[in-house]
Parts: structure tokens; C-alpha cells; sequence
């Protein structure tokens, strides 16, 4: 069962996500160079759910990627995880990068 507060920190962190529409400067870049980071499948529903202009159910992702809804949401919960990693991690960029052991 996922805590109060880590459901919040969650839930902060779609919220950042889902503005990437909208944000400029540094920190559309901090964002973008998150992206960039993420390994597939988990760039490519990235940028279904946060990057595109047209706004996508997970159903719809689900179909586009073909991966089953309840997939999606595990897909998710990990990004956004990572993103709260990385927002808040060193500013050294190496620290940063996702390693590619943590997706096991």
C-alpha cells in the first residue's frame, strides 16, 4: 500500500510532468533531458502521455503501443518515481541518468 505522503509526492510529480506542454526555459530542458533518458518502451509512453500535443487516455496508449492498460499504470508509477529521483537528485548530471538496472 503506497503511503499518504508518497501518493502526494506522486501526484506532484504527473502534475509536473503534464505541464511539460506549457513549461519554457529550464525547465522544458530539465524535462526534455529526463525524457531523453528513459529507456523504451517507457520513452515512448512518455511521450504519449506528457510530450504530445493531443491529450491520450491510457486505453489509447495502451492500443497505440500494445500493452495492456493495467501495464500502463506500472509504466507510469516507475516514470514518475524516476522523476522524483532525478528532480531531486545532485547536480551532477552523471548522477542524474537512469541506470538501466533499476528497470529489474
Amino acid at each position: 500500500m503506497v503511503s499518504e505522503a508518497r501518493r502526494v509526492k506522486l501526484e506532484e510529480a504527473e502534475q509536473v510532468l503534464k505541464s511539460y506542454r506549457f513549461a519554457r526555459g529550464s525547465v522544458r530542458r530539465e524535462i526534455e533531458e529526463f525524457f531523453s533518458r528513459l529507456p523504451e518502451p517507457y520513452k515512448s509512453f512518455a511521450q504519449y502521455r506528457y510530450q504530445d500535443e493531443q491529450i491520450y487516455t491510457m486505453e489509447m496508449i495502451a492500443e497505440k503501443l500494445g500493452y495492456a492498460p493495467r501495464t500502463l499504470y506500472v509504466f507510469r508509477v516507475k516514470i514518475l518515481k524516476w522523476w522524483i529521483q532525478y528532480s531531486s537528485s545532485a547536480e551532477d548530471v552523471q548522477e542524474r541518468c537512469i541506470v538501466q538496472d533499476e528497470l529489474t
